[in-house]
């Protein structure tokens, strides 16, 4: 399938910072500003390899970190690097098709210059991201109907569906472990079109896949206007910004003015001392693998300005009682795949998971129906 229109390297220079040291785009003008920072956020360096999902001016994106030993002058025995790519704009793309070819291109691109013991990559090792990029770049703005949205039985059941675990809606019920009860908090902010930010350490997959589960919440009863579609001025599902950094304030206002809503996660622990960019925060940092402690909650909430101080503040949010009910139903259905037990991390992320079962796909349909019953309350 043909839906890429750029794909980039991302490193980290010892007097440059991040940068973009290479890159190929459908079109000359295409801008890549700032993309450096969304694929290497904050923190990465504590960790061997890792997945960043973000976005770019309505274009979604995908990047494989890796962090290699190198005795480049400054690196400080490590090279920081990322490579990404973005997709077209379509109804709903599907960013995680590309992550397995992604980290295959970084082992190979690596593994090339350390037998050729090169401290930077020839054009010659760019070549198979090169070809990577040309055998999948855009042919048609419609991607010949590939980026349309025919709904979850489509999606989940249909000729195209992907039972890989790249597909982030097959990770929904490890979310419902994490989150608990927190859940249903978290959906009715989502369907509210709410400003939701996932603070967490890396490594951040975990807090992007998120994001992505997160809006599939509520992405039927958004866009589907064969169905109970909620009347509003937007017909798109709420804005999956992914991976955000504090050179994205800005970008931040501009879409909290759209009125669709948005969901991202970032590094950046400022982010918590400046609670008026978003209405809800949720602190991953705080969940343990025991069922004992869960991620924290926050509501922003305005205040009476002073002089120079803030104009919000953080408050604890906890889930109603009225939605231990439902969440009691919830938590029975998962009962059904008690194989999986309740982790700070998504385990369906791990190295040598594969594949998701149909009971897996079971507990997503029993979830939706679960839902259709909350919006009727």
């Amino acid at each position: 399938m043909g839906d890429l229109v750029a794909i980039f390297h991302a490193s980290f220079h010892p007097t440059r910072g991040n940068v973009i040291d290479w890159s190929v785009t459908a079109s000359g003008d295409f801008n890549l500003d700032n993309l450096e920072f969304s694929a290497l956020p904050s923190g990465l360096h504590l960790v061997e390899q890792d997945i960043v999902y973000f976005s770019k001016d309505g274009h979604q994106g995908v990047c494989a970190f890796r962090r290699v030993k190198s005795t480049e002058d400054g690196h400080r025995g490590f090279r920081l690097s990322s490579l990404g790519v973005l997709l077209a704009k379509s109804t709903r793309p599907k960013p995680w098709r590309h992550v397995a070819a992604l980290k295959d291109l970084m082992v190979m691109l690596y593994v090339r210059m350390e037998l050729t013991e090169t401290l930077q990559p020839s054009e010659t090792d760019w070549q198979p991201s090169r070809m990577y990029f040309e055998s999948h770049e855009v042919k048609s703005v419609d991607l010949g109907g590939a980026g349309d949205w025919s709904g979850w039985s489509h999606e989940l059941d249909g000729e195209n569906r992907d039972r890989s675990n790249m597909n982030p809606t097959l990770h929904l019920p490890h979310l419902l472990r994490i989150l608990g009860p927190s859940t249903l908090t978290l959906y009715k902010h989502i369907i509210g079109r709410k400003r939701t930010l996932i603070y967490t350490l890396p490594p951040v997959e975990a807090a992007c896949i998120l994001c992505h589960v997160a809006a599939d919440f509520c992405y039927e009863q958004q866009v589907d206007a064969t169905s109970n579609r909620l009347p509003g001025k937007n017909k798109e599902g709420i804005q999956v910004l992914g991976m955000i950094t504090l050179s994205d304030i800005d970008r931040l206002q501009a879409e909290s003015k759209s009125g669709r809503g948005w969901i991202a996660c970032t590094t950046d622990a400022l982010f918590l001392e400046r609670p008026s960019y978003y209405d809800l925060l949720i602190d991953l940092t705080t969940s343990t693998p025991n069922k004992a402690t869960r991620p924290t909650f926050y509501s922003s909430q305005p205040i009476l300005p002073t002089s120079r101080g803030p104009t919000h503040r953080l408050s604890t949010v906890r889930f109603a009682w009225s939605d231990v009910k439902l969440w009691n139903e919830l938590d029975r259905i998962l009962q059904l795949d008690s194989s999986n037990s309740h982790s700070s991390n998504f385990s369906c992320c791990t190295p040598g998971f594969s594949d998701v079962s149909d009971q897996k796909l079971g507990l997503i349909t029993a979830w939706t129906d679960s839902l259709d019953r909350l919006l009727e309350r």
